[in-house]
């Protein structure tokens, strides 16, 4: 599948029937929360916002306990202008994880949108004691003068 997924990213007509293969295996199989991931990366590749969260919704639905699937519904929500959600989908996705390296970007990222420099230079510093390379966070502190 990832090579079909690669070959379908980058052509619109392979990609068009990976899509339809996909929402025929999810009617056939409901429960099947993986074709749902797929659905929602594809969408939100398209900038199908609300299709993303659609499909990410009946994963979670499904099964709600996947890894990233409420960080993935918390960006979404952020690139929709709805930080107050994305900070509720980044609290559960915490609670799925042992870890909340990467997660913190996102914490810092929501904070940042709702004007609160504060808790966002706090998030992102606690991003770079997980991981002293991450890039983003650096790059946000840097943007909000917190170096």
């Amino acid at each position: 599948m990832p090579e079909r997924f690669d070959r379908a990213i980058a052509d619109p007509g392979s990609r068009q029937a990976l899509i339809d293969e996909l929402e025929r295996a999810s009617r056939e199989s409901p429960y099947d929360s993986r074709t749902q991931e797929i659905l929602a990366r594809l969408a939100f590749g398209e900038g199908r916002l609300d299709d993303a969260r659609r499909h990410l919704e009946r994963a979670a639905r499904v099964s709600p306990l996947t890894v990233r699937l409420h960080e993935r519904l918390g960006m979404i929500a952020l690139a929709q202008g709805r930080p107050h959600d994305a900070l509720e989908e980044f609290q559960r996705e915490r609670r799925n994880r042992t870890t909340s390296r990467g997660l913190e970007v996102q914490f810092g990222r929501a904070y940042q949108a709702l004007g609160d420099r504060g808790r966002a230079v706090q998030h992102y510093r606690a991003e770079l004691r997980l991981d002293p390379g991450n890039d983003s966070a650096r790059d946000s502190l840097a943007a909000l003068g917190a170096s």
